[in-house]
């Protein structure tokens, strides 16, 4: 019997939200010492384009996996490989277009620094959080199904 704090560590939900927010994290503290900056600043915390980016190669992960496999003699089962494949795909798609908006977003507000709270809303908020939810999106709803 596992131990109940593996129970959750393994937990399809807990990688789902859990994962995009520690890499969220890392990503974070990643740019201030790239930047090698003293102290914190506001663009060390607009990471949406990057989480969105992740989301995409991630699912270019999860086809690839799907084109090394052999299709099996079941109807059922390969009926359900097309399914998975059909649904990353339009994943991919809405992915993408996400990140055109998203990329605009960052173009718009990024050296807008006459207005630190809407930098902060759009792109330290808003741009994480749509990433952060494709990625856990794609976790549950693709991946996991």
């Amino acid at each position: 019997m596992r131990p109940f704090f593996l129970k959750i560590l393994a937990d399809r939900y807990v990688i789902a939200i859990g994962l995009p927010i520690v890499l969220l994290l890392i990503g974070v503290v990643s740019k201030r010492l790239a930047r090698g900056g003293r102290s914190w600043e506001r663009q060390d915390f607009f990471l949406g384009i990057e989480i969105v980016l992740a989301t995409i190669s991630v699912q270019f992960v999860y086809i690839s996996e799907f084109a090394k496999l052999t299709p099996g003699s079941s109807i059922g089962a390969s009926s359900l490989a097309a399914e998975k494949l059909t649904a990353s795909a339009m994943y991919i798609a809405i992915t993408l277009l996400i990140f055109v908006i998203v990329l605009v977003t960052h173009l718009s507000y990024h050296n807008k620094n006459e207005r630190p709270i809407q930098q902060i809303c759009l792109l330290a908020i808003g741009a994480n959080l749509i990433g952060i939810l494709l990625l856990t999106g794609f976790i549950i709803l693709i991946k996991g199904a």
